[in-house]
């Protein structure tokens, strides 16, 4: 019984120091970065279809290319690349995580990242939830982005609804101002 007891607190001291320190080194790293240098903007939207549709619409690239014609996954894995492609201009960004159908984040500009993460609420409804960590907010170019994505997130709402694509700039001149706010209030 005694041996049973040391063997365990042992394995259970080693274990505790070792994720200890790990979790230390982490937390203290992400609280730096959080704290000083990063600005996380969250937007959430809920969609009516359950969320395998919504996993298809969000990552699959015939959907991809309605929502965003210039995104396409190379490879829908972690590790693996999202490829921008405008005109001349061609930029692989790391996709960091691909939990199917619950989570994807990847690299997005310089040093930003977007996740998004979808919540079954029930077999018809999936809450789409899209963070951006931005790692430096530039008052011109974040507004812009943010409103982008806000935009891609009407128009993935279109298209498991069923009806027209809504016109970018349209919806562009309807958000922007509402997102420049949001922006300013987190900074």
């Amino acid at each position: 019984m005694d041996s049973h007891k040391d063997e365990h607190a042992h394995e259970h001291g080693h274990d505790h120091n070792h994720d200890h320190d790990h979790d230390h080194h982490h937390h203290s790293e992400l609280d730096h970065l959080t704290h000083n240098h990063g600005t996380d903007i969250v937007l959430q939207g809920e969609l009516n279809a359950n969320i395998e549709r919504v996993w298809e619409v969000l990552t699959s690239n015939e959907y991809v290319k309605q929502w965003f014609p210039e995104l396409e996954f190379e490879s829908l894995k972690a590790g693996g690349n999202l490829m921008f492609n405008s005109g001349d201009m061609h930029i692989d960004m790391m996709i960091y995580d691909v939990e199917v159908p619950s989570h994807l984040s990847f690299e997005w500009g310089e040093g930003n990242i977007v996740t998004f993460d979808l919540v079954s609420n029930d077999d018809l409804t999936t809450q789409l939830n899209y963070t951006q960590w931005i790692h430096h907010i530039d008052e011109e170019h974040s507004p812009k982005d943010v409103t982008g994505w806000l935009i891609c997130m009407q128009k993935i709402a279109a298209i498991i609804d069923n009806k027209p694509i809504p016109d970018t700039m349209e919806l562009y001149n309807v958000y922007y101002d509402e997102v420049e706010q949001l922006i300013k209030k987190q900074t």
